[in-house]
C-alpha cells in the first residue's frame, strides 16, 4: 500500500494531453511464457520489497521522447523508472515483494533477473519477476510470475505475464494496471497511459 497511492495518483492525475508527439498503442495477444534462460540476477539472492536496484540497458531506449539507457527500480515491485524519475513503466502496480520477505527465509524465494538478447540495433532487454509474492500477502500463498521486455529501435514495450496465483478477492481492493508515466516535477503533475 506503500507506494501504491503515490502511484495511483499519478495515474488518477494522468491524462491523454501531452505537449509532444508520442506514439503508444496497445495490442494484447497470448503465446507461451518461458521462464529467460542463463539470465543475469538483479537481487542476487537478497530478499526484496520496494527493491532500488539499478540496470544498465545496453541501448539507448526512448520514455516519451526522452533518451535513456539505464532504468532504476523504485516504489512497488514492478515499477521502473528512467535516471531522472520522471518518466516510468509500470509492468504491474500490485505490490510485488520477495515471497521470502513474509517467511523466515534467509535467500530470496523470487529472483529479479534480466537478460539481453538479439544483434546491435534489434536488442530486447528482459527483466524477469520469477515467482514475485506479494507484500500484504502474510501467508505467501499467492505468487506472479512476469517479464518486461524492451526493444532497442522501435522502444517497444512488452509485458508477459506467466502462472499465476491471485485469489481476485484477497486483491479486489487493488487494481492490477500496466502504465507508462511522465511526471513534471514542478508542477506535480503526471501525464501517461493506464492500461
Amino acid at each position: 500500500m506503500k507506494a501504491l497511492k503515490f502511484v495511483l495518483t499519478l495515474a488518477l492525475l494522468s491524462t491523454n494531453l501531452f505537449s509532444q508527439d508520442v506514439n503508444y498503442y496497445f495490442e494484447q495477444f497470448t503465446h507461451t511464457y518461458s521462464d529467460l534462460e542463463n539470465p543475469i540476477s538483479i537481487n542476487n539472492g537478497e530478499i526484496w520489497d520496494d527493491p532500488e536496484y539499478a540496470i544498465a540497458i545496453g541501448f539507448d531506449f526512448s520514455i516519451f521522447n526522452h533518451q535513456t539507457n539505464s532504468l532504476v527500480f523504485g516504489g512497488l515491485g514492478g515499477t521502473l523508472s528512467d535516471t531522472t524519475l520522471n518518466n516510468m513503466l509500470i509492468a504491474s502496480a500490485l505490490d510485488l515483494a520477495d515471497r521470502g520477505y513474509n517467511t523466515n527465509s534467509n535467500t530470496s524465494l523470487s529472483p529479479i533477473s534480466y537478460k539481453v538478447d538479439g544483434e546491435l540495433g534489434k536488442k530486447v532487454l528482459k527483466i524477469e519477476w520469477k515467482n514475485a509474492g506479494f507484500y500484504e500477502d502474510e501467508e505467501d500463498v499467492y505468487y506472479t510470475n512476469l517479464q518486461l521486455w524492451i526493444y532497442e529501435g522501435s522502444n517497444m514495450i512488452e509485458i508477459d505475464r506467466g502462472s499465476t496465483n491471485i485469489e481476485a478477492t484477497f486483491y479486489l481492493w487493488e487494481e492490477n494496471f500496466c502504465a507508462l508515466l511522465e511526471m513534471d516535477s514542478l508542477t506535480e503533475t503526471a501525464t501517461g497511459y493506464l492500461l
